[in-house]
């Protein structure tokens, strides 16, 4: 079967990198796979914006967790948790029928473990670079506590540094990186440049300690894959997908006009949270509200 994967366009946000380097992982092993996404600069993949009704019947859909329901209506549909469900969006609980994989235990204790690094090794490494300044972070974990020292270190967001060598060229200059976010791979990155790494707790900080998904061996890694593959093409009879029509049927025509004024909404909002305030977070749910809306216009 093919694969379709539900994802915002390209960004440094780790979620996203992870769906992206999924696709690369079924396509180097033959499979055939679409995006369901806006097309991203220097990212050459199948992208597509609407499934006909052989891939609506017949592909893997896979959603990451933060998209609401099965806004595609796919049969075949595979829920992969990146972080903890109903936080960010999308759904707290999963129709019986879906496959449910995830990234990390603690978000979803009893799927399937899925745990796609994207670490770039070749990138982030220790060296002899003098370390010269400290720097934080806040992303997820929102600064919901301010801390004077901090005025004074440089602050890594999701806009700067704008490429991923020079993060990692500041990192290897960074004696501390603190972060009020504890599910970042900015952790893993900085520690492997040789920091030390501390999140912000209420009581002070807390020393970080290496995520496991990381340091997989090469045959751990390729099980992990395998056994995705073998579950998602292998779907067992007579699952199918919970159809998510329901307001299609109940919103009559003329309230279309306003699913449209909604979907104008919830894009100009994405726009803002991705360029103005430089919230991954928050563009992304409205991402992909604008584009539920989209498609129960178009039905």
């Amino acid at each position: 079967m093919d694969y379709v994967i539900y994802t915002p366009k390209y960004f440094v946000s780790n979620g996203i990198r992870v769906l992206f380097k999924l696709a690369d992982e079924l396509i180097e092993r033959g499979y055939n796979v679409y995006l369901f996404s806006e097309p991203s600069e220097g990212k050459d993949y199948k992208y597509i914006n609407k499934l006909n009704r052989y891939l609506r019947d017949n592909a893997v859909v896979v959603y990451p967790e933060i998209v609401l329901k099965n806004p595609l209506n796919a049969k075949n549909v595979v829920r992969y948790v990146l972080y903890y469900p109903g936080v960010n969006g999308g759904d707290k609980y999963y129709d019986k029928n879906e496959l449910v994989f995830t990234f990390n235990r603690e978000y979803y204790e009893k799927a399937d473990l899925l745990p796609i690094s994207t670490m770039d090794t070749s990138l982030f490494y220790k060296d002899d670079t003098v370390k010269d300044i400290n720097c934080y972070f806040v992303n997820k974990g929102g600064k919901w506590k301010e801390i004077p020292e901090f005025k004074d270190f440089v602050e890594i967001n999701m806009l700067y540094p704008s490429s991923r060598k020079e993060l990692a060229d500041l990192l290897r200059r960074t004696k501390t990186l603190y972060s009020y976010d504890r599910h970042t791979l900015l952790a893993e990155e900085a520690y492997a440049c040789g920091c030390k790494v501390k999140y912000v707790t209420e009581s002070g900080f807390e020393d970080f300690e290496p995520d496991k998904v990381n340091y997989y061996t090469e045959d751990e890694y390729k099980n992990y894959i395998d056994n995705f593959i073998n579950k998602t093409q292998n779907f067992p009879q007579g699952m199918r997908a919970k159809k998510d029509n329901i307001f299609v049927k109940i919103l009559p025509f003329f309230q279309l006009k306003k699913n449209r004024y909604m979907y104008i909404n919830y894009r100009l909002k994405y726009y803002l949270y991705s360029y103005i305030f430089n919230d991954v977070k928050m563009s992304q749910l409205y991402w992909f509200r604008s584009e539920y809306i989209f498609l129960l216009s178009r039905k």
